[in-house]
C-alpha cells in the first residue's frame, strides 16, 4: 500500500482492523484528542463480505467451474450445511443472480433448492448459497464405480425425466444438461444442478406439444461443446430439445460409464448411425430403455420425444 502524507508530512499507516482505514501515526503531532477521534473511526463492515461470514463457517471446497468454486460451509445458528457458490468475475456473477431468481421460482424434488443470494460490491464477489445434498457427480461417480445397473438407470432416467418435464412445463430450458450437472448419492437419488445458463422461454401451445420455443440464441452461450446437441454445433436456432439430447448423454453416461466412447462416436463420420449401433451392440435387456436411448439421441431434435413424452417410454 502507497503511503499517504499529511500537510504536517506525517505518514499514516494502515489500521488494524482489517478493513484498510488508515489512522494517524504514532509521532503525530497533532492533539491527542483529534488523533483519539481518528483512532475510533471503523470503516463500515463489507456488507457481502461480514454477512456471509457472519452467518456461515466456510469449509472446504466441493466443487468449481470456469468462473466460480463451490464451498461446504454451515449455518452457525441452525448447524444446517449448505454449498456456497462464489463467484468473481463480473459476468460469472450476473449469471448467478439469474440463477438465483430462476431456482426461486422452481419447487421440485429432483432440483438442487437455493437459500440466498448474497453481493459483495467491495469484493467483487457474489455468493449464492445453496442446499448442501451429500454425492458426487455422476460423471466422477462412474469413473470411480463403473455404470449403472439397469433398474439404478431407469431409477435416475424416471427422476431425470420428471425434472425436466417440469422444467419445460414451466417454460425453461436448462441448455446444460450433462454428467457433470447431475448429483447421485449412494441411493442412486440425484439433484439437477447449474441453472446458470438456463432460459425462460415463450410458451407455445401448438399440436407439437412443444412447451417452448427458443430463436435467437447465440449458440456459443450454452452447453460444453463434448455435450452439445447436433443443432448447436451446426449453428442452428433451436428449441428446449436440446435438454432431451442431454438427458439421453446422461442416460448414456449411466449405462455404459465411458462417456470417451459416447465423444469418439459422436465426432465421427456418420457418427448418429454409429451411435445407435453401439447402443443395439451392447444388448440392454430393457428394450424400452434401449429405444429411449436411441430416439433422445436423434440428431434431428424434431424427432426426439418431447419432456412430457419420456415417462411412457419407462412406464
Amino acid at each position: 500500500m502507497k503511503s499517504l502524507k499529511t500537510n504536517n508530512s506525517q505518514e499514516r499507516v494502515p489500521s488494524e482492523d482489517g478493513f484498510g482505514i488508515d489512522i494517524l501515526g504514532l509521532n503525530s503531532k497533532r492533539s491527542p484528542k483529534i488523533t483519539s477521534k481518528l483512532t475510533k473511526k471503523r470503516a463500515k463492515p463489507q456488507k457481502g463480505l461480514s454477512e456471509i461470514h457472519k452467518t456461515y463457517e466456510i469449509g472446504e471446497t466441493i466443487g468449481f467451474g470456469t468462473y466460480s468454486l463451490v464451498k461446504l460451509a454451515t449455518n452457525k445458528k441452525t448447524g444446517e450445511k449448505v454449498a456456497i457458490k462464489i463467484c468473481r468475475r463480473e459476468n460469472s456473477r450476473e449469471m448467478a443472480k439469474k440463477e438465483f431468481e430462476i431456482l426461486k421460482s422452481l419447487r421440485q424434488s429432483t432440483i438442487i433448492q437455493p437459500k440466498d443470494f448474497i453481493e459483495n460490491e467491495a469484493e467483487n464477489e457474489s455468493y449464492l448459497i445453496l442446499e448442501y445434498f451429500e454425492g458426487m457427480t455422476l460423471d466422477r461417480y462412474v469413473k470411480e464405480h463403473g455404470p449403472l445397473e439397469e433398474k439404478d438407470t431407469e431409477k435416475v432416467a424416471t427422476a431425470l425425466a420428471e425434472c425436466i418435464s417440469y422444467l419445460h412445463s414451466n417454460g425453461i430450458a436448462h441448455r446444460d444438461l450433462k454428467p457433470e450437472n447431475v448429483l447421485i448419492n449412494e441411493d442412486k437419488e440425484i439433484k439437477l444442478i447449474d441453472f446458470n445458463i438456463s432460459k425462460k422461454g415463450r410458451k407455445k401451445l401448438v399440436e407439437t406439444k412443444r412447451v417452448t420455443k427458443f430463436s435467437k440464441i447465440f449458440y456459443t452461450q450454452i452447453s460444453s461443446p463434448l455435450y452439445a446437441a447436433p443443432e448447436i454445433r451446426s449453428k442452428k436456432l433451436y428449441t428446449e430439445s436440446i435438454d432431451i439430447w442431454g438427458f439421453g448423454v446422461i442416460i448414456f453416461t449411466c449405462l455404459f460409464g465411458r462417456i470417451e466412447d459416447f465423444a469418439e462416436l459422436y465426432n465421427s463420420a456418420k457418427s448418429f448411425k454409429r451411435i445407435e449401433d453401439y447402443i443395439i451392440s451392447e444388448e440392454i435387456s430393457s428394450l424400452s430403455l434401449q429405444r429411449l436411448l436411441i430416439d433422445c439421441l436423434n440428431e434431428d431434435q424434431d424427432l426426439r420425444p418431447t419432456a412430457a413424452e419420456l415417462s411412457a417410454y419407462l412406464n
